[in-house]
């Protein structure tokens, strides 16, 4: 929406913006979209500007300049209709403050709203329902578990789900203690980050297929062997659904036995491609389209705007004949035991037939070595630069996040072996038990209470059998190196 395509003087094709947007400059005098892009800007409950929820900083720009820039931004999104979540929630808090008859008319539509997924609503939505309440409302239900509160990242704020929670003056607060999903043996983990006066949660599953929590040591090497012998486990006892997590891109990297990423093109369009195609070989085939069809719409609409774009993917998402085109695309795209050279040809030439486009595809290849590129590997094959993301059986390696919400049969949880802000440890998996868990915590909890049937985990080899059966039980099976080569 913001940047241009310019000749310069020698006659090269440069990368620019808008002349609309050249005014707006930041205080080492390059323009503001540089310093805070677009996508960081955020309109406030308040109508002010910030950048992810904070105040600018004043010695890189000048307030009444990045107030003026931020406008301008918001003002053209809008005109061109386009919203995010949080701009939709302020849209509505501003007129439901305008205009009460709004939400006089909403109550009488909607007398009873439920909010399912309560804990990770921001404050503005929690502003909007208030307004709702203000206005009439008089049944509205929170349903929702804190702990599983992944997303202050994007505003989520569970702890005023627990201020409702705990306000017995104008809220009536039920606890959900009976789970369904998971035996005791599992639930009891995943409970060593609740807080201790937290009522206690009991199993109601309808099936125990009693295989008793399992527990890994992982070394520099024998990650892959641990992957195996999970497969095999999955395998043995009939199951089905199952999901393998790693916070963090160096340890995945490992269990792939992938090296450092390489960047050899300069368009994001092959990494897409190739993650679509990754995820259509670990039958993820949903996600597959998804993002192949989103490839395939910004070729077909070249010079369409981002509002026409979106409409056109929204069009063509209901089309079978486009569909079955996509679903051709991901089983017949060039092989990736190809070099990435010959590779990057072929797939521009397969695109540009398979979409009938009028003009050539440009992966832009590099030609220079830099950082995150060696030359040199233009003449290998792109499968060894660029391993798939699932297990030998099609089991999905994925992050934490990407399972929230899911109900699986088995889930092998991977714990970092350093401290660090990103990571999950060992020692971040039982909280104080007297404060609300951190996030990083959260994410644990979430990972852990995925599985109906199996959880396993790894932790490095730094970590002893007395301490892990210390914090999970003498019932808990831990698996060494002497079992895996077994």
């Amino acid at each position: 929406m913001w940047e241009i395509q310019y000749t310069d003087r020698q006659g090269k094709i440069r990368d620019g913006l808008k002349t609309s947007l050249l005014k707006y400059k930041a205080k080492n005098g390059r323009n503001i979209f540089y310093t805070y892009p677009p996508s960081k800007i955020r309109l406030e409950m308040d109508g002010s500007f910030s950048v992810g929820g904070k105040s600018p900083s004043s010695e890189k720009v000048d307030l009444e300049v990045f107030n003026g820039y931020s406008k301008y931004l918001f003002q053209t999104r809008f005109s061109k209709g386009i919203i995010s979540t949080q701009d939709s929630a302020y849209i509505a808090n501003y007129l439901l403050s305008k205009h009460a008859r709004i939400g006089e008319m909403l109550n009488l539509r909607f007398p009873h709203i439920i909010v399912d997924e309560a804990q990770d609503n921001s404050a503005l939505q929690h502003a909007l329902f208030g307004k709702l309440i203000e206005q009439g409302l008089g049944n509205i239900e929170f349903i929702g578990d804190p702990y599983q509160s992944l997303y202050e990242w994007r505003d989520a704020d569970p702890k005023l789900f627990n201020e409702k929670y705990n306000d017995t003056e104008n809220w009536q607060g039920l606890a959900l203690t009976d789970n369904r999903r998971s035996p005791q043996r599992i639930i009891d983990c995943f409970s060593l980050l609740r807080k201790h006066d937290d009522p206690t949660v009991n199993t109601a599953c309808p099936e125990d297929k009693e295989i008793p929590v399992t527990i890994y040591s992982y070394s520099s090497t024998n990650t892959p062997h641990i992957v195996q012998h999970f497969d095999q486990l999955c395998q043995s006892n009939g199951l089905e659904k199952n999901q393998i997590v790693v916070r963090g891109n160096a340890l995945k990297n490992r269990m792939l036995g992938k090296e450092a990423d390489q960047v050899p093109w300069k368009s994001g369009l092959p990494y897409r491609i190739i993650e679509a195609r990754h995820k259509y070989e670990g039958n993820e085939i949903k996600e597959a389209v998804k993002t192949i069809r989103s490839i395939a719409v910004s070729l077909v609409g070249q010079g369409k705007e981002y509002a026409e774009l979106r409409e056109l993917e929204l069009e063509l998402k209901t089309d079978n004949q486009f569909n079955a085109i996509m679903l051709g695309i991901l089983h017949d795209m060039p092989n990736f035991n190809l070099t990435i050279s010959d590779w990057t040809s072929q797939t521009q030439v397969f695109l540009k037939g398979k979409l009938d486009l009028s003009f050539d595809v440009d992966f832009e290849l590099k030609d220079r070595n830099s950082k995150y590129f060696n030359k040199s590997i233009l003449g290998e094959p792109l499968e060894q630069h660029f391993k798939r993301n699932y297990s030998e059986s099609k089991i999905p390696i994925t992050t934490v996040h990407q399972v929230k919400g899911k109900t699986l049969d088995s889930i092998l949880v991977f714990f970092n072996e350093k401290k660090h802000k990103d990571n999950i440890t060992f020692s971040d998996i039982e909280g104080s038990r007297q404060e609300f868990p951190s996030e990083k915590q959260r994410i644990i909890y979430v990972a852990l209470s995925r599985p109906k049937h199996l959880l396993a985990m790894a932790f490095p080899d730094s970590i002893s059998v007395e301490d892990i059966k210390l914090k999970f039980g003498n019932n808990v099976h831990v698996i060494f190196n002497e079992e895996l080569n077994g």
